[in-house]
């Protein structure tokens, strides 16, 4: 026994202190609120209504954009060419959707992830055992 305490004591200090960061930040306890309420991070009802939980799109634009910049700090000039090159773009984007054109459809993995999520957000009124719930979605990907 004092064999295991030496190797793993460490290791359980530091699962109580992530235990303990994780309730306060975002689950709470009986007696407090977590620092972050549960509805400004929760995405279940995103999930339910098919709609993207996360900035990956906004992110993705943000990253394309900075690359026709090619520095953090352009001149007014080369920002307004990068602004007019990214209008071409998006006329573009819009001409295709007009012409019925598929706009950049999701990856088929991508598909059957959304809709997994889907099917287990439908089954949490159903699923008898929390725990056994949310073991499934630890095994959702």
């Amino acid at each position: 026994s004092s064999g295991i305490n030496a190797e793993y004591g460490g290791m359980v200090a530091d699962l109580d202190a992530f235990a303990a960061y994780m309730e306060y930040t975002w689950v709470g306890t009986r007696s407090s609120d977590p620092l972050f309420p549960i509805p400004s991070w929760n995405q279940h009802d995103a999930s339910l209504m098919k709609l993207p939980r996360s900035t990956n799109m906004a992110e993705g634009w943000h990253n394309a954009f900075n690359s026709m910049l090619v520095c953090t700090h352009p001149l007014i000039w080369r920002l307004l060419d990068a602004l007019r090159k990214e209008q071409n773009l998006t006329r573009i984007k819009l001409g295709r959707m007009r012409q019925l054109e598929d706009p950049e459809i999701l990856a088929a993995k991508w598909v059957r992830f959304d809709n997994r999520i889907q099917q287990h957000c439908d089954s949490y009124h159903t699923q008898p055992n929390v725990i056994e719930y949310l073991r499934r979605w630890a095994n959702i990907c």
